[in-house]
């Protein structure tokens, strides 16, 4: 079996109006954290604040790899 991502446990394929895109999302690890910012002065780039900071588990193309596959029958 060919070692992808579209035949990892962890990656969940995504689906737009029930029609699958060829992408999905790896679980293999917990979101990793990004934090959003908002710019007050966009000519000096210190002078901002924190709006929000989110979650989200890395998009993968069905053909991507690494080197933690595990087949899904396994």
């Amino acid at each position: 079996m060919e070692s992808k991502c579209k035949t990892c446990r962890f990656w969940e394929e995504q689906s737009l109006d029930g029609t699958l895109l060829n992408v999905g999302l790896c679980k293999r690890y917990p979101p990793q954290g990004s934090t959003l910012f908002e710019w007050i002065n966009e000519a000096e780039e210190s002078n901002h604040k924190i709006i929000n900071f989110v979650g989200s588990w890395q998009n993968r193309n069905a053909n991507d790899w690494c080197g933690e596959h595990c087949d899904k029958t396994s």
